[in-house]
Order: C-alpha cells, then structure tokens, then sequence
C-alpha cells in the first residue's frame, strides 16, 4: 500500500513537472517566432544563458516525463471509463490538449487585445487567466475522446518517449561539457550592490556609519555621480548596457544582444560565472539586463517553480507571480542578505560577476521597529505621500530605512568584502528621492538633484581609498569594470572609463534624462547637462529655447537660475549634440520593451 501510494504521488509530481517544462518549451518556441505585441512579461527564456538551458531542457524532458506520466492518467481513466467502452484513454492528450489550446487563446489575447493582460487587480486577472485555462481543459476531454485508444497515438507517444530521453542525455551532456570546458579566466570578481532609491545625501556616516567606514577604508569614493534616469527601469538598463535610454530603450528580442550588450553578457562570455539576486520586481519582467546570466533568483520565486521555467513564460507566469506576489518588508532584504553572504562564501571555480539589488530605501516606506520614532509608525500604515505636511515624517522614514539596509550589510557582507583582496566591489544606487524640494515626491517626475544624484563607492584591488570630486555617470560604470576586469569594451557601450585614482577633477560632461515614470509619461520630459559646476536643464522635446541654468557650487538646492549668458548657449549646443547622437544610435528595427505595469507601479508606491 505505502508502494503504491509513493509510486501515485511520484507519477503525479512527475506529470505536474512535465506539463511545467512542456508548457515554458512550446510557449518559448512560439513567442521567439512571434513576438507578442502587449503582455504581462517580454519573453526572456531564449534570450538569456538561465533561460535556454531551462528552455532545451524543456523541450528534452517534456516529453520523457509527459508521456511516462501519462500511464498513470491511462489507468486512472481506465478505471472510471474504460471498462464500459475497452477504448484506451491516453492521458497525455489531456496534458498535450490543454496546452495547446490554452495557449493559443493566451497568444490570440497578448496579440489581438492590446493592454487586455494587464488588469492590475489579482482577482480580475486570475478570473481571465481561468477562462482560458478552462478552455484548454474543455478542449483535452473532446481530443481525448477523439484519440482515445488509436493506434498512431501510442507509437507516436512511444517515439516521443525515445527522442525526449535521447534528446535529454544529449543536452545534459552539452550543458556539462559547457560549464567544465569553457575557459576559466583569470581576473577578478565583480560585484554590483544597488540600493534602490538612495540619495547622495542619505551616504554619510552618521546615517550609514557602516557603508561610510567601508567606503573610507577601502574604497574610492565619488562625490559627484549621477544616474542616467530618475527611476528604476531606463536607469539600471543605462547601467548595465552603458547606454543613454535614447539609444537602448529598454529594449528586448534577439537582435538587442548585438545592439545593447549588457555588462553581464560580456562577464559570461569571458568565462565568468554570472549570478544576480534582486528584490525589485521591475527588473523581473520589464528590463532586458536578465541577459546574461546563469542564475537569476528574484526575491519571492520559489525554488522548485523557478526549476521549472515557470516564471519565464507569458502564460502561466503571470498567474504564478500574481499568486504569489507578496508585500515588500524587512524580511525581504533579511533573506536577500542571507543569500548574499552564502554566496560570497561559496567556493567558486571561476571567477564571477554578482549583482545584488536591494529595495530598501524605495517607497513605501516601512522600517522595521527600532529604526523609526514611535509617533511615525501612523505615517507607516497611513501612507499618504501626497501630503506634503508629511513630508519631514516620511524622510525620517526614508531614512530609518537607510540606516536598517546599513545595519544588515555589517556583520557578514562588508567584512567579507573588505577582506576579499581580489573582487572589485561597486555599491551605488540607480536613483534618488525627492521629498518636495522642487514640488515633486519620490522619484521618476525630474531631473533634479535628489532624484538623480546618487553615492558611487568603488573597491578595486590594488587602489588605495581616496574621494574624487571628478564628475562620473552611471553609462560610464559598464565600460570602467570591463577595463578593470581586462576585458574588451563592447563597440555599442557610449560610455568610457573613468578614472580610479586621484588626478584632474574635470571630467566629461554628464548627461541625464528619459522619459518619466509611467503613467506620468505624457507629462513633459525634461533632460540634464552637467558641466561641472554647471546644470543645464531643458525640454527635451525643443532644446532650442528655455531652460533652466544652475551653479551647483554655489547653489546646490537648484534654486536660483542664473540669467541665460554665453555659458548657456554653449551648454545648450552640447545637449543638441548629446541628442542628436544618441537617437541617432537607435535602430528602428528593435522593438522596446513595454512599461511597467500599472499592478507593479501601485505595488512600489509610484501611483496611489
């Protein structure tokens, strides 16, 4: 009995993986042939190292395990059906059906109802991915009836059943093959820490004495550096392909590796082990920086569901991740911590390239306790950012978290880093936060000071820690950790490297701007150049007139413009140019990726 039971439950746990892999492959094969126009999630899964080997060993063990499996449907059916009518049911046709025809109606969705996918709300999107589901499984019990006991269907299945096995032997033995023969480099480690939303002056040692006592001890810190963009999506696209969003544009599809090669991308081709562990649910399904690497853990995935492809799909994806999407809180970056340190412990092979992006301090605020004044926990559950009467509340907020993201790096994570003599650590920001300083809240709405200046600390083995006033971008990070590192530059990078050691403080022009946060896109957007000590702020859609002009040396808060002057004509010449050249860059053939959607937008706190 206890034989049976386990032989039962082992059949079903095999057929539930099958339908998983078979699922991801089918749905893959389709999406890279035709694209879909709007969904909930740009297909990655042949686009990134992570993803195809998911996608081939889909495509190997489908059907292995669908049609091995599918001998337990066969008997159950048997036993309630078969006995009347001596007619063979094979229970991999339900499976096969089900998928079938649940994704077509998917794809007829994504493809003929623009925006009909994104219904925000998780009851009315579980209701209409139910439908569909309900139509695959109509459509398995008629192809069962129809099928039911032919001979082609059991020597198809039988040869199904071979091909899968030898096909998975064979990709196995490829992807091993892979990971033992392919070069080992021989230079340094990589690793990126990005704490969404931190403010250049949410760095200093009193509010972060951790972070700051690293930085002093071992690392160059940058005084002057600013992000590409305001928010989240164009700003760590920016950082990873070293490209202005004019000319990457979010992009995905196959052709944007030859156009937007990313930082991870170049990291694995060189033999690099690439790993990333992200807390910001806009990096999951809008940005195309997954590219590249070979294990992507998003904060919330299950292990056993990530195994089986199943947040790569525009399918059953979006249920999974909506299913079980949960709250931002401290736990979040808690476990992220732990996964960090675990990593950094592991005894690597290779050298690697390791991106950790921690959500703390975004919006909404919500430290845990101890990290906040009694009378601000109202401001926690009544969050109400509009109101600028609460704007002191919610800062001490912000940076209660600040100092709590501080606080979890210390015991295990800064040690181990500082005492690491052959990694190259980068830990910065993607953006700012504006607390009403020029009428905005948060982040995404400007180019201003608090929403795109952020702090910038490089460790590199062999430098001595110093502070540089030189003015650095972000486009520029990708091109300076390739040169670090040894390795070529891509052609397609806009960014150069910047230096790592003291020397002339003049720098390169910097330059900010893309559109602002959806649903904020129709609002005017405005672009930065900053030609230390001057900024430059214009509309981007007319540069020719206007703009606001500031002497961040003498007036940091960017509140007194100065008067236009031959200063102004100059710098509006060179954001032309910037301009010019940087849609100039872009080829019409790529698509871009969608925005975000409006359920992420509400779950971060961009919308209310």
């Amino acid at each position: 009995m206890v034989k049976k039971t386990l032989t039962t439950a082992l059949a079903a746990a095999a057929a539930a993986a099958a339908t998983g892999f078979f699922w991801g492959g089918s749905e893959a094969l389709v999406n890279y042939f035709w694209p879909p126009r709007a969904t909930w999630h740009p297909d990655r899964l042949l686009e990134s190292a992570y993803g195809r080997e998911v996608f081939y060993a889909a495509v190997a063990l489908a059907a292995v395990l669908l049609f091995g499996a599918g001998r337990l449907f066969i008997r159950i059916i048997r036993k309630r059906e078969g006995a009347r009518s001596g007619r063979r049911r094979p229970g991999a046709a339900v499976a096969v059906a089900a998928v079938a025809v649940s994704n077509a109606g998917w794809f007829a969705a994504s493809r003929l109802g623009r925006g009909a996918l994104d219904l925000g709300e998780r009851l009315p999107f579980l209701l209409w991915w139910g439908a569909v589901a309900a139509l695959g499984v109509g459509a398995a019990v008629g192809l069962v009836r129809a099928v039911g006991g032919r001979r082609w269907w059991r020597k198809t299945a039988r040869l199904l059943a071979v091909v899968g096995v030898v096909g998975f032997v064979a990709v196995a033995a490829a992807r091993w093959a892979e990971r033992t023969f392919r070069p080992v480099p021989h230079g340094p480690n990589v690793v990126i820490v990005i704490l969404d939303a931190w403010r250049a002056d949410a760095f200093r040692a009193g509010l972060t004495p951790h972070l700051h006592s690293y930085a002093e001890e071992n690392a160059v810190i940058y005084r002057r550096a600013w992000s590409c963009a305001s928010w989240t999506s164009p700003a760590m696209a920016s950082l990873f392909t070293g490209q202005y969003y004019d000319t990457h544009r979010l992009r995905s599809g196959p052709l944007a590796d030859d156009v937007s090669p990313t930082l991870a991308q170049a990291f694995r081709a060189a033999g690099y082990d690439t790993a990333a562990l992200v807390g910001n649910r806009l990096l999951d399904r809008f940005s195309p920086i997954v590219d590249g690497f070979d294990d992507y853990r998003y904060w919330h995935w299950s292990p056993l569901l990530r195994a089986l492809g199943f947040y790569h799909t525009n399918w059953y994806g979006p249920a999974m991740r909506t299913l079980l999407q949960q709250r931002l809180s401290p736990a979040t970056s808690r476990e992220l911590t732990v996964q960090f340190g675990r990593y950094l412990k592991r005894k690597h092979r290779r050298p690697y390239f390791l991106w950790v992006h921690y959500m703390d301090p975004h919006t909404p605020y919500s430290p845990p306790a101890g990290y906040y004044l009694p009378g601000d926990e109202r401001y926690i559950r009544e969050y109400y950012p509009k109101m600028k009467s609460r704007r002191f509340a919610h800062h001490r907020l912000y940076e209660g978290e600040c100092a709590f993201v501080d606080d979890l790096l210390e015991p295990m994570i800064l040690p181990t880093l500082a005492a690491d003599d052959n990694t190259i650590v980068v830990i910065t920001s993607d953006h700012g936060e504006e607390f009403w300083e020029h009428g905005n809240f948060d982040h995404g709405k400007s180019v201003y000071e608090p929403a795109v200046r952020v702090p910038l600390i490089i460790s590199v083995p062999g430098v001595a820690p110093a502070r540089l006033a030189t003015p650095v971008s972000h486009v520029d990070l990708a091109p300076t950790l390739l040169s670090l590192a040894g390795l070529e530059i891509p052609a397609a990078m806009q960014g150069r490297p910047f230096p790592v050691a003291l020397g002339p403080e003049a720098g390169t022009p910097v330059f900010v701007g893309s559109p602002f946060t959806p649903p904020r896109s129709r609002e005017t957007r405005a672009d930065a150049l900053v030609a230390w000590p001057y900024k430059f702020i214009v509309n981007h859609e007319d540069m020719s007139r206007g703009g606001d002009l500031y002497d961040l040396a003498a007036d940091a808060g960017e509140r007194h413009p100065l008067s236009h002057n031959e200063t102004t004509s100059l710098l509006r010449v060179r954001i032309q140019r910037w301009k010019h050249d940087t849609e100039s860059r872009r080829p019409s053939v790529l698509p871009e990726a969608e925005g975000a959607s409006e359920a992420d937008l509400r779950a971060l706190g961009y919308i209310q």
